[in-house]
């Protein structure tokens, strides 16, 4: 009888942990400011276009963030409509850089880079909101000083909708800290 009453004591801590972690979540994006989490080099993702969870932002060595890496931008900088992004920062991958050939593959249903295509790229006339999403004429190539920013999710709000980032926008580098 005794053991029992210890796992369901454990089970109870172990629930409590798990939501007292949710708080601190929920917390921290609504109360802590930016300037404040970027002072401790982390940065809480809680939308689908990345994998959801704590990351830890890196100062981007000189040049261009690598094809591959995740990075934080700054919505500021980026050539978008504000009803279709209503977050300050946004954490995506760079799957382009100055000078590779962006095009749609009608027949795939998939953006290329280089001639490769790019997952859950699919291009949609209109966003959840029913809003028109934009999208850039294709194909071009990336612009100097420019990125090609893509999501995890297929229905992320990247590059294919507001077109090439301006590397003045990309804030940081990032790496997953805590993640599922």
């Amino acid at each position: 009888m005794m053991s029992m009453g210890n796992d369901g004591m454990a089970r109870d801590k172990n629930l409590f942990c798990r939501l007292a972690l949710i708080a601190a979540l929920a917390v921290s994006v609504s109360f802590i400011p930016y300037a404040a989490m970027r002072f401790a080099g982390l940065y809480i993702n809680l939308t689908g276009s990345m994998a959801r969870g704590i990351w830890k932002a890196y100062e981007i060595p000189i040049g261009t963030p690598l094809k591959g890496e995740a990075v934080i931008v700054k919505r500021g900088g980026l050539p978008s409509d504000r009803r279709l992004l209503k977050c300050r920062y946004l954490l995506k991958r760079v799957a382009a850089i100055e000078g590779d050939i962006v095009d749609y593959n009608a027949a795939n249903e998939r953006v290329c880079i280089n001639g490769t295509p790019l997952p859950n790229s699919n291009i949609f006339p209109r966003g959840r909101n029913g809003i028109t999403l934009p999208h850039p004429e294709y194909p071009y190539a990336v612009p100097k000083d420019c990125v090609y920013l893509s999501s995890e999710h297929i229905y992320g709000y990247d590059s294919r909708y507001f077109g090439p980032a301006p590397l003045c926008s990309v804030i940081a580098m990032a790496r997953p800290v805590w993640c599922r």
